[in-house]
């Protein structure tokens, strides 16, 4: 759905996946869509990586858990929380405002 909206998108099934394609691409990435259960290396681990390797990019955190459940183990490093199940419409918004 993404793609049909004009993103690229680059899929990564696991943090150390996404940890991989984030050193391959990180000067062409703007925004992570991170979820919390991320299987592998866990999600924090892979947020606090990314920044490291690319720190201006944007993350968008995910999950079924509330925000206030999420927030803690992020350190308030996250530009956004989308919490699960969502609309695209809800994601296409923050995307778009993270961009800016």
């Amino acid at each position: 759905m993404l793609c049909k909206e004009g993103f690229t998108v680059l899929e990564a099934p696991t943090g150390s996946e996404a940890l991989a394609m984030l050193e391959i691409h990180a000067a062409e990435l703007t925004v992570m869509l991170l979820d919390v259960t991320l299987p592998g290396v866990g999600s924090p681990e892979t947020f606090r990586e990314a920044r490291r390797l690319s720190p201006d990019l944007k993350v968008i955190v995910t999950s079924a858990y509330s925000e206030q459940t999420v927030a803690p183990m992020f350190a308030d490093l996250a530009h956004r929380f989308l919490r699960k199940p969502f609309r695209i419409t809800d994601l296409l918004k923050l995307l778009c405002s993270s961009l800016d």
